[in-house]
Formats: structure tokens, sequence, C-alpha cells
């Protein structure tokens, strides 16, 4: 279930918004706008599925003349066993790219509330360029027949490439979230939590630091 939560609607957000994020105020009327997470509600999501919600661009859009993209990641989880601040057995994804077969994503354990560490500020130059190394080529293809790149960075996610996406031709967004409570004993996976039953909370999904080059 996809749902939001605001500061106008729901006291709980209000004093618990993301770090530095607050409505826009008018500069004629003072009134402070509305200001919103968009929220993933997950009920009983078994170890080793996922779920996700999607947008799809009529036009094209294109990310090649910046440098950063941002996103603020919450956790939330009412029973404390998939979701804690020092262990995580649920995953956060954004995918975005051309179609379901190329795409760039982002992989990341999800912690209790705004953590530092579920933000996600992600290189797109640094992104891209991992096709360029094939030692970050895995083994296994896509049902396209083609192969994934991956590369995990030293805070723990892990970036990935699927066929031949670009940042000049992102036509959709995909997020989602996935139960990591299992063990896997040859090639077969094995329940080890209970499904997960709780909330991720997104906000802010942006880019920064445009390219600039002197002219004349």
């Amino acid at each position: 279930m996809v749902t939001v939560v605001n500061t106008h609607d729901n006291p709980e957000y209000k004093e618990n918004q993301p770090p530095g994020v607050e409505g826009v105020r008018d500069r004629v009327t003072q009134v402070v706008a509305k200001e919103q997470s968009l929220v993933l509600k997950v009920k009983e999501l078994e170890p080793g599925s996922n779920g996700i919600i999607q947008k799809t661009f009529y036009k094209a859009q294109d990310y090649i003349h910046y440098k950063l993209l941002k996103m603020f990641v919450y956790g939330k989880d009412p029973y404390g066993i998939h979701i804690r601040s020092d262990e995580s057995y649920i995953e956060f994804f954004l995918r975005f790219g051309a179609d379901k077969n190329n795409y760039y994503e982002i992989r990341e354990p999800v912690y209790t509330g705004w953590d530092e560490r579920n933000e996600i500020e992600v290189d797109l130059q640094a992104l891209s360029a991992i096709k360029l190394d094939d030692s970050y080529k895995v083994d296994s293809l896509t049902t396209t027949g083609q192969y994934i790149y991956e590369k995990e960075t030293p805070d723990g996610k892990l970036l990935r490439i699927v066929g031949n996406p670009s940042l000049t031709n992102v036509r959709t967004l995909i997020a989602g979230v996935e139960n990591k409570g299992y063990v896997e004993v040859a090639g077969n996976k094995f329940r080890n939590v209970a499904p997960f039953t709780g909330e991720i909370w997104i906000n802010e999904l942006r880019l920064s630091d445009v390219k600039k080059e002197k002219g004349v």
C-alpha cells in the first residue's frame, strides 16, 4: 500500500521530519506549505520477497547534467524484528532507467528512523562508469542475455547496472522493499525471520550539483 504522511495531518511526522527539510513559507501570507513523505506500507512481506512502486514518465528525463542523486529514507518496524539501529533484514532499492530490462539500481539496508546510513547519495558519473570495468561484471545473466554489473560501496550500499541504461533516457522510477530474512542452502532459500510488517518513508528524491562549464 502507498500513502503519505505530512506535517498538517500527522502529528508524529511533524516532530519527525527528515533533517533540514521543511515546508516552503509563502512570502505574502507567511503560511507554511505542507511537507510530506511518501510511505510504503508493507504487510506480511515474506522473506525473499519484495514489493515495488513505479512511476513512468511520458517524456524521457535527462540526468546527464547533474553529478549527484540524493534521497532521504526512513525505516519503521513496530515490532523491532526486521529493522533496528544496529541490524536490518530489510533492504530498500531504487531503480531508474529506460525500462525493466535496462536500469541503474541502488540497494541498501534500512535502519531505524532517518538514520544517516539510510540516506542515498550517488555519484551518477561513477555509477555509469561501473560498466567500463569488467571486474564488476557478475557471472549471472539477465533473461535478455545481458550481463549485470555490481559494485559495493564502503558504506554498505550496492550499485548495480542491468542491461544498457543511459542517463539521458530515464523513463521509469521504481522504489522497492525486500525482506532479506532468509538463509540460502544449496541454492534454496529458507525463512530466517518472520514476514515483515512495517513502513518505509521516502522523501526529497532530487538531483544536485549541476555541471557547470565556463563559456566565453
